[in-house]
């Protein structure tokens, strides 16, 4: 049943940091992006966003919540989406 639940929170992590790292290549505010990628990761996932030039990268990592007694330490369900950020000239 805990691996069940890690692989339910791996997708979880797939798509929050998707959902996330489209909000930011919109141009979404720091806190709509937080917002919107908590929304969609599992409960007390770590997320974080970074930027590099025109490229932003978001990252959400979980600790297994099914039986985490029954995983070493390190395991994580984790995931990580980059994108460019769109302009808004549509010449670009």
């Amino acid at each position: 049943l805990g691996g069940f639940g890690l692989g339910v929170d791996r997708v979880r992590c797939v798509g929050a940091a998707l959902a996330g790292v489209r909000a930011a290549s919109r141009g979404d505010s720091f806190d709509a992006v937080i917002l919107v990628t908590r929304r969609a990761a599992p409960t007390g996932a770590l997320v974080s966003v970074s930027t590099s030039g025109d490229l932003v990268r978001l990252s959400v990592v979980a600790r297994p919540r099914a039986a985490p007694s029954l995983f070493p330490d390190w395991l994580r369900a984790s995931s990580a989406a980059s994108a460019s950020v769109e302009t808004s000239d549509p010449r670009k």
